[in-house]
């Protein structure tokens, strides 16, 4: 009874600090910036795919995500433990905390620029894909209409990546295609987390609930027998608090982290210099 009582006590103070990450969002957001710092010239020279604009993106789903998490262990009388609903909701915030993380991490602009590029670029086939299978069922007319629609868009975007990798003199193999797989990128935005085998467990942990796992499953989940007659036992399968708690933290925590990240970029000076300027096409 002590341990479920400590892990209930955890999961409450977990669900007080996700309470605090969109003012924690909106300190960073309204921070100034200041006016020769590696946020302005970073984004300059990723214009119009500024990577200070990306990032907030990612942490703004990441903070959504953590949000659906204590929203889903709370009800009008207390803490609830849903059976499997907050593992996708976990890693899908890890995974953006992570893009952050691995894309403010590095030490020089061009290395910083050249993962905007394979995080934009990696998006085209998915966006591709998409648009194949919403066209299916259409009329022929429809169907060419948004596959022209994404066309201009994809070609308007690869435009604009050119020019980016231009002024920043990077070819095109150094990003196109190049976009590195979920384990990568969470590894690298553990690094430098004082507990990096933890933050990588987490994710793997509740990616393996996104979809049925029943092998997972037994180690998330646990049964509650109340009487064995007729063809077996008969019970109730409850969720583990422990892993729930677990891949929570880690979601919140990687949240955190990145927020600093960005943070820290408003405020460290850029010694980078000159700053390249893409040509501001439309």
């Amino acid at each position: 009874m002590v341990g479920v009582v400590e892990w209930e006590q955890e999961l409450g103070h977990l669900v007080e600090r996700i309470g605090l990450l969109n003012a924690a969002y909106g300190r960073v957001y309204e921070s100034p910036m200041v006016p020769a710092s590696v946020r302005k010239a970073d984004d300059d020279a990723t214009w119009p795919l500024a990577i200070g604009q990306h990032a907030q993106y990612c942490l703004a789903q990441a903070i959504d995500m953590c949000e659906g998490i204590a929203d889903l262990v709370t009800n009008g009388r207390g803490l609830q433990l849903p059976l499997a609903a907050t593992y996708p909701l976990a890693r899908a915030a890890i995974e953006s905390s992570s893009v952050v993380v691995w894309m403010l991490d590095p030490a020089t602009r061009r290395e910083r620029v050249v993962r905007r590029l394979q995080a934009a670029h990696g998006e085209l086939p998915f966006e591709k894909a998409f648009i194949h299978a919403a066209s299916q069922g259409q009329s022929a007319s429809q169907q060419q209409s948004m596959q022209r629609a994404y066309a201009k868009d994809a070609k308007r975007l690869k435009a604009r990546m050119r020019e980016i990798a231009r002024a920043n003199g990077i070819s095109p193999d150094e990003y196109v295609e190049k976009m590195p797989g979920w384990k990568d990128i969470v590894e690298a935005a553990a690094l430098h987390n004082e507990r990096t085998s933890l933050v990588v467990a987490a994710w793997r942990f509740a990616s393996g609930l996104t979809h049925p796992s029943f092998l997972r499953g037994r180690l998330a989940h646990e049964f509650v027998g109340r009487r064995a007659e007729g063809d077996g036992p008969e019970g109730e399968i409850t969720a583990s608090a422990p892993w729930v708690v677990m891949t929570a933290f880690v979601a919140e925590a990687l949240t955190r982290k990145a927020l600093a990240e960005l943070q820290a970029t408003k405020e460290r000076i850029n010694e980078e210099l000159p700053v390249p300027t893409p040509q501001r096409k439309a």
